[in-house]
C-alpha cells in the first residue's frame, strides 16, 4: 500500500547523496570501494523517456496507484513523492532512468514504511525489464538511501520486494524498513552459508528463519553471505529460477557482519518457503 505521505528533504539529504557518491558507492554500501559519479538530485542531464514496457510488465496507461504516483515525475518535479533522483552513471546512454523514494502508507506513522520505486513503467519482479543490461541496479540504491533515511544502525535494516502474489500494487517497489528482531537472531546463527550467488539455490542455502507473520514463526529462505557490492539481484535470481518462477519470488538483503545477507525465498519451489518480504520487517 501506500499513501501521499511525504517529508520535505533538506540540504543535508542532498550533502549526503553527494559524499557518498564521491568516496564511493562501495564505501556507501560498506563493502569495499569503488568509484561512483555523484548522484544527480536536479533535472540537468535528463535524456529520453524508457522504451515502452514489454508484455506482462504492465500498461503505461494503468491506474495503478504507485504507477500514478511516479508516472512522469522529475527531480524537479516530485509530485507526492519525497524526491526524485537521477543517479549517475547511468546503464545506458539511450535513456535516462529515475527513481522515487516515497512513504508506504502501510504503518503511516512509521519511519520505518518507505520505498523506492523506479519511475520506469515496471509492474513488479516478474517483469523482464529487470533483468535486462540496460536496467539500473535498484538494489545498490535501495541500500544507500535506507541507510540514509531510516536514521537506525545497519545492522537494523533491511530491504525487500515481494512476489506477484504477496503484493497489493502493481508498479515495482522495494520496502526499506527495520529487521524483525527475531530474524536478526536467525540470520546470526546461520552457518555453512554459501558465499556465490551462483549457488543461492543450493541446499546448503536453505534455512529456517523466524519471521514477523501472524500465526507463522517461521519460514524457509535460500540465503547467501556475499562479501562484495550488491549486484543487480533480479539478474542473478534470474539465472537461477528462470523466467517461469520469478513472479514467486520474493528478495531481501539485511547486513551481516561482513558484507550482507542476500536473501530469496518462494511461495512455490522452496519447502514451507514464503512469497512475501513482509515477515521479514518490525515496522
Amino acid at each position: 500500500m501506500d499513501d501521499s505521505t511525504h517529508r520535505t528533504q533538506g540540504f543535508s539529504r542532498r550533502t549526503f547523496l553527494t559524499t557518498s557518491a564521491a568516496i564511493g558507492v562501495g564505501a556507501a554500501l560498506g563493502a569495499g570501494s569503488v568509484s561512483a559519479a555523484p548522484l544527480d538530485l536536479g533535472s540537468s542531464g535528463l535524456r529520453g523517456a524508457p522504451p515502452p514496457p514489454p508484455p506482462g510488465c504492465g500498461s503505461v496507461n494503468s491506474q495503478d496507484f504507485l504507477w500514478q504516483a511516479v508516472k512522469d515525475v522529475t527531480p524537479a518535479n516530485k509530485g507526492t513523492n519525497d524526491y526524485v533522483v537521477e543517479p549517475q552513471p547511468q546503464p545506458t546512454t539511450a535513456f535516462s532512468q529515475l527513481y522515487a523514494i516515497r512513504h508506504g502508507g502501510d504503518q503511516p506513522k512509521s519511519p520505518f514504511d518507505q520505498l523506492l520505486l523506479p519511475t520506469r513503467r515496471i509492474s513488479g519482479i516478474e517483469c523482464e525489464t529487470t533483468w535486462q543490461p540496460d536496467m539500473l541496479n535498484l538494489w545498490k540504491y535501495s541500500w544507500t538511501e535506507a541507510t540514509s533515511i531510516l536514521k537506525i544502525p545497519e545492522e537494523t535494516i533491511v530491504v525487500g520486494i515481494n512476489s506477484k502474489k504477496a503484493r497489493k500494487l502493481n508498479q515495482l517497489h522495494i520496502h526499506l524498513s527495520r529487521l524483525n528482531n527475531d530474524t536478526r537472531k536467525s540470520l546470526n546463527g546461520a552457518t555453512g552459508l554459501p558465499t556465490k550467488l551462483s549457488d543461492w539455490t543450493q541446499p546448503n542455502a536453505l534455512v529456517k528463519l523466524s519471521i514477523n507473520e501472524p500465526g507463522r514463526p517461521s519460514a524457509h529462505f535460500r540465503v547467501v553471505h556475499l562479501d562484495a557490492l550488491l549486484p543487480n539481484l533480479f539478474v542473478e535470481l534470474h539465472k537461477l529460477v528462470g523466467k517461469a518462477a520469478m513472479a514467486d519470488q520474493m528478495i531481501a538483503v539485511a547486513k551481516a557482519p561482513k558484507g550482507f545477507y542476500v536473501i530469496s525465498s518462494s511461495g512455490s519451489g522452496v519447502h514451507d518457503g514464503t512469497g512475501s518480504c513482509e515477515g521479514l520487517f518490525f515496522m
